[in-house]
């Protein structure tokens, strides 16, 4: 590494790894995510993996907030 090039720090994702919430997405996205193993953006923006019971994680507050101001 070249210590005169300019350092610059990589911007922070959250990929939703250790978060035991459960998050609201689109229902489309969330059974293509599901069918396809992969991760889902969540309406909060945390990338997350669909659990299969997701009746026994707390609700992400941030989701219910953004979800509540459609209705």
């Amino acid at each position: 590494m070249n210590k005169d090039a300019p350092q610059s720090e990589l911007p922070s994702l959250d990929n939703g790894a250790g978060d035991d919430f459960a998050h609201y997405a689109r229902n489309d996205e969330l059974a293509a995510a599901r069918k396809q193993g992969r991760a889902v953006r969540a309406l909060c923006g945390t990338l997350f993996h669909p659990h299969t019971d997701p009746g026994r994680l707390q609700v992400c507050v941030v989701c219910v907030d953004l979800a509540a101001g459609w209705r």
